[in-house]
């Protein structure tokens, strides 16, 4: 407990100390310090020890359901979006019964535009809409921006510029690879870079109760909406895995993993309405 120590004292009596020294010291320490071990709390690090991935979890995209939110994910570097099917992500508005509205989803064009990491790790948004699309408040008119890993963005599709609103609004959040340095080597090769981004979450504004996820390396869910489960989705040249805590598998359409209150259940990639 805090409350317990004197960091002051504490400092003071390690400074100047080897390694070997500091780890006679801690195990010294008074019977209230107990060692915590961070890195068993939540699901951070990959799954390891998996089996061979069956040949249904071969696949680039997925969607996962709790309750009646979905979380759609795609392994792409680049995913399109845009109003027309053969999008990655299919941008499309509806009323509150779920019914499509047409003339609303015609400001949305066809393929509207796109969001890319680069191989450094960069991330961009690019837009390629006749009618444009607004970002924090700023609209962009076929131009290409970057986006940076902890933070948020709110995007407007088929923006209005005078009236400075879009048909449909989005929050964009970009995550960064956290996964503590001695664990790093055993995030999937070729697909994480430290520190860089690792995921990216797309959160609809409106009534549609479906969200998208561009998983580059991981994704921890409970990072994407409160009250959902610490549960991590990785992304290996065989398809998405899933971790928590000790527990880990395949994710593959119709697995079921079972979590505390509910279940995260598994389908074949499916966007509402579509």
């Amino acid at each position: 407990h805090a409350g317990d120590i004197n960091i002051g004292q504490f400092l003071e009596g390690i400074r100047g100390m080897s390694s070997r020294e500091l780890i006679d010291y801690v195990a010294k320490c008074p019977p209230q310090w107990q060692r915590v071990d961070l890195w068993k709390i939540g699901s951070f690090g990959p799954p390891r020890g998996l089996p061979p991935a069956p040949a249904e979890a071969r696949t680039a995209r997925l969607t996962l359901r709790f309750g009646q939110r979905r979380l759609h994910l795609l392994s792409a570097e680049t995913a399109k979006l845009g109003r027309n099917r053969d999008n990655d992500i299919v941008l499309r508005c509806f009323d509150a019964a779920g019914a499509p509205l047409r003339q609303p989803s015609l400001q949305i064009s066809g393929c509207h535009a796109t969001i890319s990491r680069e191989h450094s790790g960069a991330v961009s948004f690019r837009d390629r809409s006749a009618n444009g699309t607004m970002q924090n408040g700023i609209f962009l008119n076929q131009a290409e921006v970057g986006m940076q890993p902890d933070h948020d963005y709110r995007l407007g599709v088929g923006a209005d510029v005078e009236a400075r609103k879009a048909v449909l609004e989005l929050t964009a959040r970009v995550f960064r690879c956290c996964v503590p340095l001695p664990d790093h080597r055993f995030c999937p090769p070729g697909f994480c870079s430290r520190r860089e981004a690792c995921g990216l979450l797309l959160q609809r504004m409106d009534e549609v109760s479906e969200d998208y996820a561009l998983v580059w390396c991981h994704l921890e869910l409970s990072s994407c909406r409160p009250g959902w489960p610490s549960l991590s989705v990785w992304r290996f040249p065989e398809g998405f895995a899933w971790r928590m805590e000790e527990k880990s598998g395949w994710l593959y359409p119709d697995a079921c993993i079972a979590l505390p209150g509910g279940a995260c259940h598994v389908e074949a990639f499916t966007q509402i309405g579509l």
